[in-house]
């Protein structure tokens, strides 16, 4: 564990943490679970995330990605690298209107877009009752909805793509996607080919029980 944490510490900016303590805090979140993980990670930018995802795939160590943790399935917990994007990765990017986006970073709060886009008559669709604690990223990853999703939606309805890191390291752009598009990038070598294939194969086979 030792030498995990220097050579981590090593490759990034950001914060890196595997004392007692710093795990201890890092188990627990909203929900009644406990996990104790291998190591915490506060990273400064995206470049620390993608270095950190590239050693845990080497060592075959799961990663989780974790904003305010409100949840309460346990989802930001477990067994492994915990990557905490809500100090550092807060950064609202850009904010279109003419075209009707955001572009922004996943620790950004859900009051914090708001605050910006309140002006113009805007909000995020999605109105969870921890608004001025819960992070994008976490919203984007529980498909958060709200006491007025039923008119505005739940998260997966305001979300134009996504970039993400694979297992590898490698940066890659989810959106919408022709049925050309999507066929082409089945037959893609690697990760991504084997994501779209993995997608293809639900849509074919399980498309009733979805």
């Amino acid at each position: 564990m030792k030498a995990m944490s220097q050579e981590i510490k090593r490759s990034i900016n950001g914060e890196v943490y595997f004392d007692e303590i710093s795990k201890r805090i890092y188990s627990v979140d909203a929900s009644i679970f406990q996990i104790i993980p291998k190591g915490v990670i506060v990273p400064k930018s995206i470049d620390d995330i993608q270095r950190a995802v590239k050693y845990a795939g080497a060592h075959n160590i799961p990663v989780i990605a974790r904003g305010a943790a409100t949840g309460i399935t346990g989802g930001c917990i477990g067994d492994g690298l915990i990557i905490d994007t809500s100090k550092y990765l807060k950064k609202i990017h850009e904010v279109n209107y003419e075209e009707g986006y955001a572009l922004c970073e996943p620790g950004v709060i859900q009051d914090q877009l708001n605050a910006v886009l309140a002006p113009k008559g805007y909000c995020l669709g999605p109105d969870t009752s921890t608004g001025s604690r819960a992070t994008l990223g976490g919203m984007l990853a529980n498909n958060s909805a709200g006491a007025h999703s039923l008119r505005y939606g739940k998260m997966v309805d305001h979300v134009i793509s996504v970039k993400t890191l694979l297992a590898d390291g490698e940066m890659v752009e989810f959106g919408l996607e022709s049925e050309n598009s999507f066929n082409e990038k089945c037959n893609t070598p690697g990760i991504v080919g084997n994501v779209y294939k993995c997608i293809k194969n639900i849509r074919q086979n399980h498309s009733e029980d979805v």
